[in-house]
């Protein structure tokens, strides 16, 4: 079953939003009301909570940072993800 999560605080004014993704199973839909709008807005500084930018076009990824359409995939994706999680990446020389 499915859960509707509704968020109606500013992420800029307390931790609301975040906290609701972390609640976030599969398949649940999350619905910003009133300040929770704000949440969605790109450029944000949010954006990165849920997606990931790369050449100009937004990444969608789950709460668990993987990425939701395969699709999307792409070796510049890889570094901006291995960039936000710390990791080096390289050529699989020694």
């Amino acid at each position: 079953m499915s859960t509707l999560h509704t968020v109606n605080k500013s992420p800029f004014a307390n931790q609301s939003l975040i906290s609701c993704l972390g609640h976030c199973k599969s398949g649940d839909a999350v619905l910003m009301i009133e300040d929770g709008v704000y949440g969605g807005m790109g450029g944000t500084g949010l954006t990165e909570i849920m997606a990931y930018e790369v050449n100009g076009m937004t990444v969608e990824h789950d709460e668990e940072g993987y990425i939701t359409n395969l699709s999307e995939w792409s070796k510049e994706l890889a570094d901006v993800i291995a960039k936000a999680e710390d990791v080096e990446m390289n050529a699989g020389k020694s």
